[in-house]
């Protein structure tokens, strides 16, 4: 599927690109995202597992990556469709909302 990696690039950046702006995230630079994985660092005290659990109870799976940090992957089943339902599922989690 070479053929298709440029849409799960373009799909992880615009990953990166909204997770951003999640209060409890930390990114860096997503410009830099030029792959279809996207890591973030945990600022808010919940541990990647915790955080990696409350996610998928809601249909977003990551996997943690250390302590407090999260890598999410983009691959030929994501949607750019679905990346926006997953940034308002992120965004939901992190403000303390139960879904």
């Amino acid at each position: 599927m070479v053929e298709r990696l440029s849409v799960d690039h373009d799909n992880a950046r615009h990953l990166a690109e909204g997770l951003a702006d999640v209060e409890g995230l930390s990114l860096g630079n997503p410009e830099k995202v030029r792959t279809n994985i996207a890591y973030m660092d945990l600022t808010s005290g919940i541990s990647s597992q915790e955080a990696a659990r409350n996610l998928e109870k809601a249909g977003v799976r990551v996997l943690p990556a250390g302590p407090h940090r999260l890598r999410a992957v983009t691959h030929y089943r994501i949607t750019a469709s679905d990346v926006d339902k997953a940034l308002a599922i992120f965004h939901k989690i992190f403000a303390g909302s139960t879904l």
